[in-house]
């Protein structure tokens, strides 16, 4: 189990720390480094795609261009636009 020094630690991150931020960080970097210490105990699959959860039974549809509707059909259906733009709510506040 990898064992941190806190000191050397604070003076790596150029951090000024006082006795009672010391007292009180130190037993959470323990913490911290106990939880990295399990996560090392796993076992990692190297096949990628186990890794990734990817399932291969799954059948997947062939990707197959195909044609848009044209661009006046799909101007007529939209009920708000702009010349060739269409127009829509404002979903981001702020300026």
């Amino acid at each position: 189990m990898r064992q941190i020094d806190f000191d050397y630690l604070c003076r790596l991150a150029n951090l000024e720390l006082s006795k009672e931020e010391k007292t009180k960080l130190e037993p959470q970097l323990k913490k911290i480094v106990e939880w990295i210490n399990k996560l090392e105990e796993l076992r990692i699959d190297t096949d990628e795609e186990k890794a990734f959860g990817i399932d291969d039974s799954l059948p997947l549809r062939k990707d197959i261009p195909e044609n848009s509707l044209p661009l006046k059909e799909i101007l007529s259906m939209f009920p708000e636009k702009n010349g060739n733009f269409l127009k829509v709510p404002k979903v981001i506040e702020g300026k």
